[in-house]
């Protein structure tokens, strides 16, 4: 029985590093099986963090350099002017196709927002975007008055902190509608990693390989990690959610955009899938 749980959390370590492949048993994807003596041979360690993407789909962050993900095709795509100008296109249109179509919708739910709970309409609060940027970012409130009194919070799939019809909202993603006015404006885009807190910032940079790497992108509504991945709680949890993160922005295109985009909108409206 032993033999097969150490068979099953099988780990790929390079010289120096932590494991990259495993985890909290139940919390996230198996990881596709490497050659245990890869470390042996660190010229073919590009290779088998190649392998391990398509397997996983996700960015093996403490078996590679930065130099492997920031000039990768998809982060070249992403800093290449005309891809930029058809990505914002894409978000100007789409946000302001989101607004007007959602309008009822959003005057039900704000609505019921301020029938539900004492306090206000909207949640604003300060992320971090691309290049580091801080911006304020908009959010219907899904949490009672003072829910952070005691400082930040990671915020749980099923938190306590949540009202009853917030719950909702968050299962649904609803209470990120208003988000696509931040994407009018240009500090988000419809798809990218998720934008953080300053305070949160600080530390993950100093505990994740290439945490930093993520603000190579704009943040967005909508990502590969937020399809994947259920909420962050933990520095463990956002370190995983950061492989998706970073998987995303090598091999960005238009069109794994509008995949993300359609798997977001099967889980707004069927609550299907994360």
């Amino acid at each position: 029985m032993q033999g097969a749980e150490e068979n099953q959390t099988r780990r790929l370590r390079g010289p120096g590093e932590n494991p990259i492949i495993g985890g909290p048993k139940g919390t996230m994807r198996k990881d596709p099986p490497l050659p245990t003596d890869a470390a042996a041979r660190p010229a073919e360690w590009e290779e088998l963090a190649a392998r391990y993407e398509e397997a996983s789909r996700r960015t093996p962050i403490d078996l590679v350099p930065a130099s492997w993900i920031l000039e990768s095709p998809g982060l070249r795509r992403l800093r290449s002017p005309g891809i930029r100008r058809v990505k914002r296109a894409f978000d100007i249109a789409g946000s302001s196709i989101a607004l007007v179509a959602t309008l009822p919708l959003t005057l039900l739910i704000a609505i019921l927002v301020k029938l539900t709970s004492r306090g206000p309409l909207f949640f604003m609060q300060e992320r971090v975007g691309k290049g580091r940027a801080s911006y304020k970012m908009w959010k219907f409130r899904t949490m009672v008055v003072g829910a952070e009194a005691e400082g930040p919070q990671w915020a749980e799939e099923n938190d306590l902190r949540a009202t009853r019809f917030g719950r909702l909202l968050r299962r649904t993603r609803l209470d990120e509608l208003p988000q696509f006015l931040n994407v009018l404006g240009g500090s988000m885009s419809i798809v990218g990693p998720r934008p953080e807190r300053e305070h949160f910032v600080l530390r993950l940079a100093e505990e994740i390989p290439h945490y930093a790497l993520r603000f190579e992108a704009k943040p967005g509504i909508t990502g590969w990690a937020q399809i994947h991945f259920p909420y962050t709680a933990s520095v463990q949890d956002t370190r995983e959610k950061l492989k998706y993160d970073l998987y995303y922005m090598r091999r960005f295109t238009i069109g794994l955009d509008l995949k993300i985009v359609l798997r977001t909108a099967r889980v707004m409206l069927f609550g299907l899938g994360r």
